[in-house]
């Protein structure tokens, strides 16, 4: 499966209001999860290297759930949910493998 095709932002910001997570954030809170999960992205698709993910995000790509509670700020920590199932429908399943191999 290929990554999904986020195209703008304003893609990912309509993917996060859809879901039950995004449905009570507000204006800035969606802009700093659709900014992270545009990280996210472009990170799987190489367009940024791993040394540039900050350490909740390299938490969320290795799958490591503890550590990703630990480093999230505010607005991350209510809603975890939200970073896996983006991971799980919207990326393909190989990015575990690929997050595992950050260091």
């Amino acid at each position: 499966m290929p990554v999904r095709d986020f195209r703008k932002e304003s893609e990912i910001r309509e993917w996060v209001r859809r879901e039950s997570e995004g449905e009570h954030l507000s204006i800035e809170e969606t802009a700093h999860v659709v900014l992270c999960l545009r990280d996210i992205v472009l990170w799987y698709g190489g367009g940024i290297p791993n040394y540039d993910l900050d350490p909740f995000m390299v938490a969320v790509v290795k799958n490591d759930f503890m550590r990703a509670c630990g480093e999230a700020d505010d607005v991350n920590g209510k809603i975890l949910p939200l970073y896996a199932k983006f991971l799980y429908n919207n990326l393909p399943g190989d990015w575990r493998e690929k997050g595992e191999k950050i260091k």
